[in-house]
């Protein structure tokens, strides 16, 4: 998967401008704050439906303007596809090939990123919803069957949290919602264990070929449900039922896939307390070297890869050996304030954008 061309229009500080992209590598080089970002944003928007940057979408417009809008032509084994958002005051409207899409649901999985960012360094450190985010978001590009399920746990989730407020509730209903919730989860866990355990079998390999060392990282799944349990479904509800007293006294579900996480540790010890920042930095960059094959295997397709700020503070050794280890099958994204970043990259195989206040000029070198 490639994608051609980017039109923006009126977003961020992006008044009209047309980005052509090479088939292997663009770059986006300037100073800071110049906009180089923005465009690496556009192209997730486009693929993810959200930003990775704000909650908020109606920031993406441009300061003075109604909406924004963001179209994009990428095709993948020959075929053409033209993705357009545009964020107003009422949300955004996704259209692909001109047509508005039935779903967001139904729309994530058709265009593949992956994404590097300087916000990726909170990955250890942070709670453990960022490791779930991280989880969901990619589950939902790779797996149909994960997407429904996520989607349909936590509509269920929410309608009995929200029936756990009544004074009495029904327990033949809390029951019904139970059951569904198994049935629900069963199918996350599924997709969540095969996910964790391929990125486990892969990351250790990629992660010595950076750092040039000879370490063991794993990935452990850290869920309340015992996964080694054959009879999941009949497990799944006894845990549930466990939990229905307190869940009464404090109206609220208590335990499910909303509260899983997953564990990293390097040369057994917990990545976030033993691991220094630029071990995290490399180990954060192997898993998703890790998740491109991946999805690869999935999804019989390569993602766009968009690296923002991913040479900063790392040393030039491991530079170099990080661009070396680049699949050569991908497109990429780069972002960076310093053309020697990549003087190691094959400069026939780039395009390279001069970022200057909200303008793209491609460079003639």
């Amino acid at each position: 998967m490639k994608i051609e061309s980017i039109n923006l229009s009126n977003f961020r500080n992006f008044n009209k401008e047309t980005i052509v992209f090479h088939p292997k590598t663009t770059v986006l080089v300037g100073n800071n704050g110049q906009g180089k970002t923005n465009i690496l944003e556009s192209v997730y928007l486009l693929s993810m439906a959200r930003s990775f940057r704000v909650k908020d979408e109606k920031e993406l417009i441009q300061h003075g303007s109604y909406l924004s809008k963001i179209a994009g032509l990428f095709s993948d084994k020959g075929v053409k596809k033209q993705i357009t958002t545009i964020i107003h005051d009422q949300g955004k409207t996704i259209l692909v090939n001109k047509q508005a899409i039935a779903s967001i649901k139904s729309f994530i999985g058709e265009i593949h990123t992956v994404l590097f960012s300087p916000s990726d360094m909170t990955f250890f450190d942070g709670s453990p919803g960022n490791r779930r985010k991280f989880l969901d978001s990619e589950g939902s590009k790779c797996s149909k069957l994960f997407v429904d399920a996520l989607y349909q746990y936590t509509k269920t989730q929410k309608e009995r949290n929200l029936y756990l407020k009544n004074e009495n509730p029904d327990s033949t209903y809390l029951d019904v919602l139970d059951q569904q919730m198994v049935t629900q989860q069963i199918e996350i866990i599924r997709f969540r264990e095969e996910f964790i355990q391929f990125l486990d079998d892969h990351v250790t390999d990629i992660y010595n070929s950076l750092s040039l060392e000879n370490d063991k990282v794993n990935i452990v799944y850290k869920t309340i449900f015992d996964l080694k349990i054959n009879d999941r479904e009949k497990h799944i509800m006894s845990v549930i039922s466990e939990s229905r007293s307190r869940d009464l006294m404090y109206r609220n579900t208590h335990v499910g896939i909303h509260r899983d996480d997953l564990d990293v540790y390097l040369n057994d010890h917990a990545v976030d307390s033993y691991a220094s920042q630029g071990q995290k930095r490399l180990l954060i960059i192997a898993i998703k070297l890790a998740l491109i094959e991946y999805i690869k295997k999935v999804k019989m397709t390569t993602p766009i890869l968009l690296l923002d700020d991913v040479f900063s503070e790392i040393d030039i050794d491991k530079r170099k050996q990080f661009i070396s280890l680049l699949p050569t099958d991908i497109q990429t994204l780069i972002t960076t304030t310093d053309l020697d970043d990549i003087s190691t990259m094959k400069t026939i195989d780039m395009f390279v954008y001069d970022v200057v206040n909200g303008r793209a000029q491609r460079s003639i070198k």
